[in-house]
């Protein structure tokens, strides 16, 4: 490969490159000469000047009026074939290199299916059964110890279910409870935080108290089939039908549960258990209060 170049003067002079041994391919050029747009963040000066002065285009069908369209078609040949890792047909063009997108867990699951017969037979969401994923590698690898997080499909996938964040106090709880809810509604969802006393909700993101958000009956335990104070047509019914999660701390009365779980039902005209809504509850057994009118022995 060789190309002549001339001098002010007329005198030519080529640059030449002669192979010994086999051919590089376009990967082991790359990691010698390459030529790539600045980072607009990093350096947004020489972003500016290379994208303004130095990027030809744009030409073809997006600009036939260009200078350098001639017969329909660009006279310097772009746009310019890519390549991933290969060495292009035509040696004496430059051939643009495509960057080949990052891998998902998604993409990861298909390869896998393809290499490992066992993981052909998997659904998508049974793969944190026997596979993990490794965040460095972008590749799930067989799981050697341990066990997943339980149906943590169901929580992610949106498909209901019922969780209970137990732990002594001070290990994390409300920490926990707040990335939950950061991530739902980082989603464009709505996650309602729900805590059985003022200071509890307190601590959490557009935390209330249960009773205040819920309209719970003050007369709970006088009630034989408890429900909430809400419509369908109030604002309330309304962010429950659209609600993804419930967080509720703190939680420690059963019959509330129950005027929640009637309620929702009928708001959400579902008869799964709290309507089909993912409920977490959390708090800590060790605070629970005490039966009334019961002995230690019974305890």
């Amino acid at each position: 490969m060789y190309s002549v170049e001339w001098q002010k003067r007329g005198l030519p002079h080529a640059h030449i490159l002669i192979w010994l041994l086999n051919k590089l391919h376009s990967n082991e050029v790359d990691d010698i000469i390459s030529a790539e747009i600045p980072d607009p963040v990093t350096d947004p000066r020489l972003h500016d000047i290379v994208t303004t002065q130095m990027v030809h285009g744009p030409c073809g069908a997006l600009n036939p009026l260009s200078p350098c369209m001639a017969d329909g078609k660009c006279t310097k040949r772009y746009p310019r074939p890519s390549a991933f890792g290969k060495w292009p047909k035509s040696e004496a063009n430059a051939a643009q290199r495509a960057e080949r997108p990052p891998s998902t867990t998604l993409t990861s699951f298909f390869a896998m299916c393809e290499a490992d017969p066992f993981a052909a037979t998997l659904m998508y969401v049974e793969m944190p059964k026997y596979y993990t994923w490794n965040q460095s590698t972008k590749k799930f690898q067989r799981r050697k110890q341990g066990t997943p997080v339980p149906d943590w499909p169901a929580v992610d996938n949106n498909t209901g279910g019922l969780f209970f964040l137990d732990a002594p106090g001070g290990t994390g709880k409300t920490f926990v409870i707040s990335l939950i809810l950061a991530t739902i509604r980082s989603r464009c969802d709505i996650a309602l935080a729900l805590a059985s006393s003022g200071i509890a909700a307190t601590l959490l993101d557009g935390g209330r108290t249960a009773h205040s958000a819920l309209k719970l009956p003050l007369n709970l335990n006088t009630i034989d089939t408890p429900t909430c104070n809400i419509s369908r047509s109030n604002a309330m019914g309304k962010l429950l039908m659209q609600c993804k999660l419930i967080v509720w701390d703190e939680v420690h009365i059963k019959k509330s549960l129950e005027a929640l779980n009637f309620t929702l039902k009928d708001l959400r005209r579902n008869n799964n258990i709290f309507g089909g809504l993912m409920i977490l509850l959390a708090g800590d057994f060790e605070t629970l209060p005490v039966v009334p009118v019961e002995r230690l022995q019974m305890n």
